[in-house]
């Protein structure tokens, strides 16, 4: 807190980063004290998935099973049993790029072989895959998707094959 009026009773109140980190900090701590279930206000999300995501899951699912029910009736077996979103999709095809690539071209060329192009703009990755216009940015993926995170797995990746080149 920056002042201490920030949080004197009768006080204008004035919302800075720092009243917002206090503020987050006390909801997890009243929620913890009460046991109540707790998710991390203060650390960003390894999968960000937005309200709009959650039920166009939700409804992609329903949709998918209904099909799936109509298709059984008639004897054939079910094409698909999980329904994924577009960002869902787009998060797996980086994992799996991002777990074997030892450099950032040697991750882009894999995501490319897959459809997807990463672009750099500003420190900030985003990526475009084939049936979309406008790229995805890594801030909507999660923060396992940003560039540090991205370039940490690439060096952790680097140095685990120097190790196995060694021996």
């Amino acid at each position: 807190m920056e002042r201490p009026a920030d949080t004197r009773e009768g006080c204008k109140h004035r919302c800075t980063d720092a009243a917002m980190e206090y503020f987050k900090a006390e909801v997890m701590e009243m929620c913890h004290r009460e046991n109540l279930y707790q998710i991390d206000l203060l650390n960003g999300s390894k999968n960000r998935i937005t309200e709009r995501e959650y039920w166009a899951k939700r409804k992609g699912q329903a949709a998918l099973d209904k099909e799936n029910a109509s298709q059984a009736a008639t004897g054939e077996p079910p094409k698909q049993t999980k329904f994924e979103t577009d960002k869902e999709k787009l998060r797996h095809t980086i994992r799996a790029a991002l777990s074997s690539a030892v450099s950032f071209e040697d991750f882009s060329g894999k995501l490319l072989q897959q459809g997807v192009t990463v672009k750099e703009s500003r420190g900030r990755l985003s990526y475009l895959t084939p049936d979309r216009t406008k790229p995805i940015t890594a801030r909507k993926l999660g923060d396992d998707f940003d560039r540090a995170a991205v370039l940490e797995a690439l060096t952790i990746n680097a140095q685990n094959a120097a190790r196995a080149a060694e021996t």
